[in-house]
């Protein structure tokens, strides 16, 4: 059945009893939510998800494309590091929910297989870059910087992972690793946020989103919390919540930068103002200095 979920229809005789059989098998971890549907029902359900994931990855989209144009205008590698974020975090989500493998990679399932653990490791990647740059660990925090870089770096030897190891081993790696990151990053945001620096308010906000719902999935990948509607979502709500932050931090980027400039330009009218006006000091003096040695050559 064309779906985004493994679907096959079944034909029950009303009033009887039937046993079906299942024989199920995976290389990574597995949870197998069975569920038994009429199909007006399963219309109505599909219709709602379908839906709802339309209008979550169009929001992905739209603020990818937005700050695309912010990185073309600005420069700034900040909004480069967010694009890349975002898009890999589609990947990853779009692998997770069935999408992937209905509409954009069907007759390529080698890397259905491995989208999930590659487009989250990719995610996790980006990520590194994009906290470095957004909280200037480099300059501010010089030995947390080293440990997202290190952070990054594991993500991306989990990127190439499948190569040469077992789903089930990458899968479970990019999970931790996750939960890992996150707790770590928001750590390094809350130092942040001792020192003054600004941005580590939007930061922590956003990430905190994020990071309850990796956790969840983490936990769920893990089997560590049942297979629910939540558990299965979690992360689609805590990424579309922190991403909206985000883009609001990096407006919120733009406007203080813009505010540094203003102040910047005043703050260079006042000195042009103040030379100006030590000019025509100067002059004054030297003028009176002129006209009183002018009178004593007068008088001598």
């Amino acid at each position: 059945y064309p779906h985004r979920h493994f679907l096959f229809p079944l034909r029950l005789a009303p009033g009887q009893s039937t046993t079906v059989y299942l024989q199920v098998r995976s290389e990574g971890t597995l949870t197998l939510p069975v569920m038994v549907w009429s199909e007006p029902s399963l219309l109505v359900f599909s219709q709602s998800a379908y839906g709802l994931l339309a209008l979550y990855y169009g929001m992905l989209l739209a603020l990818a494309l937005y700050n695309a144009l912010l990185f073309l205008s600005l420069r700034d590698p900040v909004y480069l590091a967010y694009v890349l974020f975002t898009v890999f975090m589609a990947v990853g989500q779009i692998s997770l929910n069935g999408l992937g493998n209905q509409y954009l990679w069907p007759n390529w399932p080698a890397w259905g297989n491995v989208a999930l653990p590659v487009g989250f490791a990719l995610c996790g990647f980006f990520g590194a870059w994009f906290t470095r740059l957004f909280l200037h660990t480099r300059h501010s925090a010089p030995r947390y910087d080293r440990v997202l870089q290190a952070l990054g770096g594991i993500f991306a030897l989990l990127a190439a992972a499948p190569l040469v190891l077992p789903y089930q081993w990458v899968a479970v790696l990019v999970s931790l690793q996750g939960i890992t990151f996150s707790l770590v990053s928001t750590g390094i945001a809350l130092f942040g946020l001792k020192s003054g620096n600004r941005s580590a308010r939007w930061f922590l906000l956003a990430w905190s989103l994020l990071l309850a719902g990796i956790v969840v999935m983490g936990a769920r990948n893990l089997g560590w919390l049942p297979t629910n509607m939540l558990t299965t979502n979690a992360i689609q709500i805590g990424s579309a919540l922190e991403m909206l932050l985000l883009s609001f931090a990096l407006a919120d980027r733009i406007h203080l930068a813009r505010q540094e400039k203003e102040q910047a330009q005043v703050e260079t009218l006042a000195a042009k103002e103040a030379m100006v006006t030590a000019l025509r000091l100067s002059e004054q003096q030297l003028e009176q200095r002129v006209a009183e040695r002018t009178r004593e050559l007068a008088e001598a």
